[in-house]
């Protein structure tokens, strides 16, 4: 199964310290076919470093600045996606994703429809003592929810740029 996985971090490199490896783990590990980048800004270094000791292209942008926006991911999205090949399943999610042991082939065995946009439940964490101590996963799988935002989909879509850029930040308000 052929997958580009884009995971969108700025300056929330101990999160992405322990979120990708469980990515890696999971998707890179196995059977798929991923490209995997972690989608940064310029000035964080931690978070390029983090990416390339795990096997992840850092992928850097501007973008999330540009037009004195506060944070405009969705900015920073649209300029990789239009550089990608395209050619899979495209999954974004934030450096808060942790993937559960065994999500690699739960994802691999529900993807039946390529116009269907796929997601998972969040679990909030506002800090890192809501990561149990740097390990979410007994209490993720316990509310059978994860943490973060996850977009799974068809890459073969037409419509470019694919997210809305006119707001101040990521939250859209």
């Amino acid at each position: 199964m052929r997958m580009e996985v884009v995971i969108t971090c700025v300056e929330y490199d101990d999160l992405l310290q322990l979120t990708l490896p469980t990515v890696v783990r999971e998707l890179v590990e196995t059977t798929y076919d991923v490209n995997l980048y972690v989608l940064t800004h310029p000035d964080d270094v931690p978070t390029r470093k983090v990416a390339t000791e795990n096997g992840a292209q850092a992928y850097i942008t501007e973008a999330f600045y540009r037009d004195n926006a506060a944070f405009n991911k969705a900015a920073a999205l649209n300029e990789i996606i239009a550089q990608l090949e395209k050619d899979g399943w495209l999954l974004t999610l934030d450096a808060d994703v942790a993937f559960q042991e065994g999500m690699g082939g739960t994802i691999e065995n529900e993807l039946e429809n390529r116009h269907q946009l796929y997601g998972a439940r969040r679990l909030q964490c506002d800090s890192m003592a809501d990561w149990s101590s740097g390990n979410p996963l007994p209490q993720v799988r316990d509310k059978g929810e994860m943490p973060g935002y996850f977009h799974l989909f068809w890459a073969d879509y037409q419509s470019y740029p694919l997210y809305e850029e006119e707001f101040e930040h990521a939250g859209g308000y």
